[in-house]
């Protein structure tokens, strides 16, 4: 998929660096972050900040000429509630977008189904935004509504993207 996103977006294949969310992270990990916020606070925000911390090295790595492709994964309710994606996660995302945004020219993609806080994670800074209007439900001018700028549906892309990508 960052393959065909980065020549969609006009950027050779090699400029593109995938850069997954501190919540992402943890859940390709198998690590129920939310869990250990109720139970032991201290060591969620540990693991945190270590994704964080990793997360900026990649994102200080990247070059002007680079394009970012921010995955973000996990904000819908069967990983993590309004309340939870929204108090512990979302502040997280803006913080490290807008680091990236200084950077370089950034791309958000929201994986996610049809309950997935698209209202939430609309207004995270970046140049394009990109979700699957299939998967979501969510068209093209329903999020016209939420958010302004550059809009791109990864249902377009899902052929492309699975060729090579």
């Amino acid at each position: 998929m960052t393959i065909a996103l980065a020549q969609e977006l006009g950027f050779t294949p090699e400029l593109a660096v995938e850069v997954l969310s501190p919540f992402s992270r943890a859940l390709e990990a198998g690590l129920d972050l939310n869990r250990l916020q109720s139970e032991q606070p201290e060591e969620a925000e540990r693991h945190m900040a270590n994704y964080v911390a990793r997360i900026y090295a990649e994102l200080n790595g990247a070059g002007k000429n680079n394009l970012i492709v921010y995955r973000l994964r996990g904000a819908e309710p069967k990983f993590a509630s309004p309340m939870q994606y929204g108090g512990h996660y979302l502040e997280v995302d803006r913080g490290l977008l807008t680091a990236a945004n200084e950077r370089c020219e950034v791309v958000i993609v929201v994986e996610g189904g049809s309950e997935t806080y698209l209202d939430f994670v609309s207004d995270l800074p970046a140049k394009t935004f990109a979700w699957n209007t299939a998967e979501t439900g969510t068209s093209i001018e329903m999020m016209k509504e939420m958010r302004s700028g550059d809009l791109l549906d990864l249902n377009d892309l899902k052929q492309e993207a699975t060729i090579g990508s």
